[in-house]
């Protein structure tokens, strides 16, 4: 095998330089031939990049306005609600007190009114008209001395 390496050796190492010169060749003609289409592959790939990035960039910025207006909103709507809450607990209180108070006038008008045929007295009518919203009822007394001319 020695021998067979020894009269054969040169052709060897020129066949090994030819494949290695021949790969080096190909390859250099190759990155010539193939490098605008990497540079421009390479170019569309950065500016997929960037575009990508702005359109998330955007998107973000608008979800955030979105946010920023949906929470502004969420106050006016919490100050409304609380102001709602307020008035009706101010107008609860309003009605708890008339409602006191006209249970407290009952049994006075009830003890005033002397007979009565439909169950209400003049006295008893005027506490449910002014209870019912009404205008209260203006008091008529009859003059004693009422003479016909």
């Amino acid at each position: 095998m020695i021998s067979l390496l020894r009269s054969c050796g040169g052709y060897i190492v020129a066949g090994i330089i030819c494949l290695i010169s021949g790969f080096k060749l190909g390859n250099t003609m190759t990155t010539a031939r193939l490098m605008p289409q990497i540079s421009a592959a390479e170019r569309a790939l950065s500016d997929a990049r960037y575009a990508f990035s702005e359109d998330q960039k955007n998107a973000a910025e608008l979800h955030n306005r979105t946010l920023r207006e949906a929470t502004d909103r969420l106050k006016a709507l919490d100050t409304a609600n609380e102001q709602l809450t307020a008035d009706l607990y101010a107008t609860t209180q309003v009605l708890a007190e008339a409602k006191q108070q006209y249970d407290r006038s009952i049994p006075d008008a009830i003890k005033n009114d002397g007979k009565t045929y439909t169950g209400l007295g003049p006295d008893s009518l005027r506490v449910y008209i002014t209870a019912f919203g009404y205008e209260p009822l203006p008091v008529i007394t009859v003059c004693p001395d009422y003479r016909t001319p």
